[in-house]
């Protein structure tokens, strides 16, 4: 498959991960603690046991991102923005820290001070 030919499917990832970004937030704020938990395990087993998300891993095995580039690494070169790899990968764990309190703050009003 040629460059071009591949552009559509790359920004159907791309915008597939920045969707799951924002349903997750949606889950961490809307529904009860133990589904953020099923969705935080979920992703942390998927990143342990293929060294990404999915959605990254799924961008790397199909030629879109390199090999050691994760999705907002990969996301903000495409934009045109160079950025180092660290600085990304500090703001992943940064969405998934957010996440992970937003989880935390739920699941201690509805069982710690009920």
């Amino acid at each position: 498959m040629t460059r071009s030919a591949k552009k559509p499917y790359d920004l159907l990832i791309l915008i597939t991960h920045v969707t799951f970004i924002v349903f997750s937030f949606y889950v961490a704020i809307t529904l009860p603690y133990y589904i953020g938990i099923l969705l935080i395990v979920g992703h942390y087993t998927h990143e342990r046991l293929h060294k990404g998300c999915i959605l990254t891993t799924l961008q790397q095995n199909h030629g879109y991102a390199r090999n050691n580039e994760d999705f907002f690494h990969y996301l903000f070169r495409r934009l045109g923005i160079d950025l180092n790899p660290t600085i990304t990968t500090q703001l992943h764990n940064v969405v998934k820290t957010i996440i992970l309190i937003i989880v935390v703050i739920d699941f201690v009003e509805r069982v710690i001070l009920v």
